[in-house]
């Protein structure tokens, strides 16, 4: 019975590794360089020295949905820590 399910959880642990898809840029810029576009924008204040903005990105023919994360640290200047995409 253990080595059933075993097998049955690797097998579940696999299909979720081998279907999940991959985006093809890692940051805000590639993004919108490969003809992504902005659907939405929302910005939040976790802290208060950082700033988060959320871009919800769509592209032009097809039906993908990506959001980007760009992070801004407000210490003094305002500083640009970094951007990441991935898709939900």
């Amino acid at each position: 019975m253990k080595k059933i399910l075993g097998i049955l959880i690797f097998g579940l642990l696999w299909c979720n590794i081998s279907f999940s898809e991959e985006i093809d840029c890692d940051t805000l810029n590639e993004c919108l360089k490969k003809n992504y576009i902005i659907k939405s924008k929302m910005t939040f204040k976790p802290h208060e020295t950082i700033l988060n903005i959320i871009y919800e990105l769509t592209k032009k023919r097809d039906k993908v949905l990506i959001h980007c994360i760009v992070k801004y640290r407000l210490s003094g200047t305002t500083r640009f820590k970094g951007s990441r995409c991935y898709r939900p």
